[in-house]
């Protein structure tokens, strides 16, 4: 009495996935129609799914390929680490170091107060005469 079912509920869920595969078809279809009738009038919209790839509505195997879908640009990069600061004595220590650093390097510190030789050397710092 088991394997019928658990038939039962194999058969059911593939008859879900095919279900759900003809649902996506016809709205595919139907945001396809919208996007060449606003092309029409002048704007210029793209279908893109979350993960950068255009969805088509037929062979759908063949974008599933390696290469076969040109991913969206990616983003550069973040910018962290790429500020230097000035070389100029810092505003909280009042002496310069090497590699130099400003007030940001304090943020952690409450009150702010200038390194002692004990932090600057587990920085990695040394004062600048």
């Amino acid at each position: 009495m088991r394997t019928s079912v658990l038939e039962q509920i194999r058969k059911l869920d593939v008859q879900k996935a095919a279900l759900i595969e003809t649902a996506k078809k016809e709205v595919l279809s139907d945001a396809y129609k919208a996007i060449k009738t606003l092309k029409s009038l002048g704007h210029h919209f793209e279908l893109v799914a979350k993960g950068g790839v255009t969805p088509s509505i037929a062979q759908p195997e063949q974008l599933r390929k390696k290469g076969a879908i040109k991913k969206s640009a990616k983003r550069k990069g973040s910018r962290v680490g790429t500020r230097k600061p000035a070389d100029i004595a810092c505003p909280i220590c009042s002496f310069k170091t090497s590699p130099p650093h400003d007030r940001r390097s304090h943020r952690s510190q409450m009150p702010k107060k200038a390194f002692t030789q004990k932090e600057l050397t587990a920085k990695g710092m040394k004062k600048v005469t």
